[in-house]
């Protein structure tokens, strides 16, 4: 391949470049721009010769260049056909445009992230292959790209990675593992996103998107609080400047999670305040966390920026159902609402615990932490639940499904629409001054139970509640707990809390022995 063919397929992706850019002005810039500019950058200071093995590398950036002005021309339209949607709802232009602003600002659907990570990956790789390409490298000066702060283009072109949100419990912090790698790569300067040297000033971004009323003065009063720094009862630039005395020199850690702003002029104001491009304070290490890239970019440039990829759908599922708790997998509600789930989640942890907790309160009835402490906390009763789900095939199996999930073990909660098992004494036999029988069922399966329990002639007899389950239900009746329990009445947390403070009284038997049932 002759020196000739390469700079023609230079000078013809920087003129391909150079006519998008005109077409595509700000703020419909084009995709991960930041990441052409750096290419263009180096190329124009690469010296081309026969030998130079860049042939592969000039043809995938073309390509490259020509996926991504397809991709805008796309989503311009979907935003243009939104917009004019929102109008014609009556939502009116403001709405519609509103909207189209929004989608600039990054709201990208999961196929889009997709693509965008994938190209972004090809560029990395290929800025690396033109690096060290050729055998008389010139090395560029290093030039500030952080006065490109269009919003749609660091969206896509920076990286993000995000630890707020909810409460991460320390088992689940298996799921964040490789954005832990990523961070650790960062602060270590071993990121292939830095090979041309590594910055001291790292932006971390977050999965989503917040929004609030922002007050500055409240943010700056934080941070001088953080650093034991003077009272808040000041005005903004004078907490600003006690703000740069009290960081002077020191690493730190600017937190800007929660935040919704557009305006980014006083986050680059904040950094030039306090110096990070001082040669003389080069020694610390500052890191950025917030949900706009356009803030992290502004402030530490679009080199050091990682952009979290969205959660897998596994894990999403995993999160959903096991975070902190144990949400019944095979609950008919859970079942029927696990495709809906996951797809509203879009990848998104704080949207997966959510789930979790929206699911907690439909088959559990309330927080699993107060359920369990009815069971094991303390000096808690101990729970066995006895249900016959052909009285009632519909609820019985949800409750069955239910109280299988955080009861000790499934013997504890015996299916006896067929015979009443043994009492599992090998399970119990410590606590039968604790032990509740709870039964779920029609007078027939209630009949059934006692009849079981007279013949196995404990002594003393054990308090059984009956709960009704089906439409013969006498029994439960007469005692107290109704004819039928609504689909609220149903859940754990409901019955076992009015089963622990219920009365427990004396029925006679045609037999000599007595029972104890529980009265409501």
């Amino acid at each position: 391949m002759s020196a000739d063919i390469l700079q023609f397929l230079k000078n013809k992706f920087m003129d391909e470049l150079e006519e998008a850019e005109e077409e595509h002005p700000p703020p419909h810039d084009i995709p991960l721009h930041s990441y052409f500019l750096q290419i263009r950058e180096l190329l124009e200071t690469k010296s081309l010769t026969p030998s130079t093995g860049m042939k592969d590398c000039l043809y995938d950036l073309s390509i490259a260049l020509t996926d991504c002005i397809l991709f805008l021309e796309k989503r311009k339209m979907k935003i243009n056909k939104d917009s004019s949607q929102g109008q014609g709802q009556g939502q009116g232009q403001g709405q519609g445009q509103e909207q189209g602003q929004g989608q600039r600002q990054g709201h990208y659907s999961l196929p889009e992230l997709w693509f965008l990570c994938k190209t972004k990956r090809k560029l990395i790789h290929i800025k690396k292959k033109l690096f060290v390409a050729t055998s008389h490298p010139v090395v560029p000066e290093q030039t500030s790209l952080s006065a490109v702060t269009d919003v749609a283009t660091t969206s896509s072109s920076s990286g993000s990675l995000s630890f707020d949100g909810p409460t991460i419990y320390p088992f689940s912090s298996y799921y964040f593992r490789h954005q832990v790698k990523n961070i650790e790569k960062l602060v270590l300067g071993t990121s292939e996103l830095d090979e041309e040297g590594f910055s001291k000033e790292i932006g971390i971004v977050g999965l989503g998107v917040a929004k609030g009323e922002i007050d500055f003065k409240k943010i700056l009063e934080a941070m001088l609080k953080q650093c034991d720094g003077v009272d808040g009862s000041v005005e903004e630039e004078e907490l600003l400047e006690a703000l740069c005395k009290a960081l002077w020199s020191k690493s730190y850690l600017l937190v800007f999670d929660g935040i919704w702003d557009i305006n980014l002029d006083w986050y680059f104001r904040l950094k030039e305040r306090l110096q990070w491009c001082n040669k003389s304070n080069q020694s610390r290490l500052i890191i950025i966390t917030t949900r706009l890239d356009g803030v992290a970019k502004r402030m530490v440039g679009p080199n050091n920026l990682y952009r979290m990829p969205p959660f897998s759908n596994q894990v999403i599922w995993d999160l959903i159902t096991w975070i902190a708790s144990y949400v019944p997998t095979n609950h008919p509600i859970v079942v029927k609402m696990k495709d809906e789930m996951i797809y509203h989640s879009h990848g998104l942890p704080l949207a997966a615990t959510t789930f979790n907790t929206i699911m907690e309160n439909r088959t559990l009835g309330g927080d699993l932490k107060q359920i369990r402490e009815l069971v094991r906390g303390g000096k808690p009763l101990v729970f066995y639940v006895m249900i016959n789900p052909k009285d009632d095939a519909n609820q019985g199996n949800d409750l069955l499904l239910s109280l299988r999930c955080f009861l000790p073990t499934e013997s504890m909660v015996p299916d006896i629409s067929e015979v009443v098992p043994q009492l599992p004494f090998d399970l119990i036999r410590d606590f039968l001054d604790r032990l509740r029988i709870l039964v779920f069922g029609g007078d027939a399966t209630t009949n059934r139970v006692l009849q079981a329990f007279c013949d196995m002639e404990l002594h003393p007899t054990l308090p059984i509640g009956v709960m009704p389950l089906g439409t013969q239900v006498n029994i439960s009746i007469s005692l107290g707990w109704g004819n039928q329990i609504s689909d609220t009445d149903s859940k754990p947390a409901f019955y076992l809390r009015k089963l622990r403070d219920a009365e427990v009284i004396l029925i006679d038997s045609p037999v000599p022995l007595s029972f104890n049932v529980v009265n409501n």
